[in-house]
This record gives C-alpha cells, structure tokens and sequence, in this order.
C-alpha cells in the first residue's frame, strides 16, 4: 500500500512517523521507518536521510504484543502468557503438552496450531483452553 504523505524537507522524522501514525491508527513506538536500507531515528530531520521529491520511505509496524490467558488441561491451571498477533499458536504456547495428543480452544472454537493468533481473531485477555486428546474435521 503507498500513502501520499507532503512534508518539508528540515521536518523532524518524529513529525514523519506521527504522520504514518494517526493514518494507520498504532502507537508511535510500534512505527518504524526505512529508506534505502537505513532506519529513521527521532532526532533527525528527513533531509539527513538524502529524501528527494517522490522518495519512498517504507514503513514497518511492529506488531501488537498482547497477553492471553491458558487454561492448562491438568490441575486447573490458568496462565498468563505474552504474545504477539502474528505469532503462532504452537511455538508460543510453550507447555508441557500431552505426548498422546491435544488441542486448543478459544470462544468455542478449535484452533489450528500452525495459524497465528491474528488469524485466529484472539484479543487481549481471551483464554485459551489445552485439552487432551485430538480432534478430527
């Protein structure tokens, strides 16, 4: 996606990144900007970093990290456990997991371990239950 954006060539690059901010909607520290390589620092100006007319600057925004609650299939245990939206479920729920087979379900639905938890539509604060066992579709 490209975004006109006009600004003065002595603009601070924090000015730039409010800018990209208040049109994607994200908090300023998750927005990073790049050009030709080189990462855009706060306390300079966009001329520092050689920006020409219709010069393209890429944006990157660090994903959204957010806390999830696991309710583990023994002992009745809940853990609060900090991810990231494009993370996916089985390499973030770092458990010890039944050898003989299990599954996770969030708001009545299972889940496939192998998504990230964005794909799945899991919010800060949801939970996610371990059970035992295996599903079949």
């Amino acid at each position: 996606m490209q975004l006109p954006i006009e600004i003065e060539v002595n603009d601070p690059v924090k000015r730039l990144r409010k800018v990209v901010r208040s049109l994607e909607d994200v908090p300023l520290k998750r927005v990073k900007l790049y050009a030709y390589g080189t990462k855009f620092e706060d306390d300079r100006r966009t001329c520092d970093y050689e920006l020409q007319d219709i010069s393209s600057v890429d944006v990157h925004i660090k994903p959204l990290k957010f806390m999830v609650m696991v309710l583990l299939w023994k002992a009745n245990l809940k853990v609060a456990v900090k991810v990231k939206q494009l993370d996916k479920v089985k390499p973030s729920l770092k458990f010890d997991l039944p050898l003989e087979g299990y599954f996770f379900i969030c708001k009545q639905s299972g889940m496939d371990e192998d998504k990230s938890f964005k794909w799945h539509g899991i919010e800060m604060g949801d939970t996610i239950e371990v059970f035992k066992g295996t599903i079949s579709r």
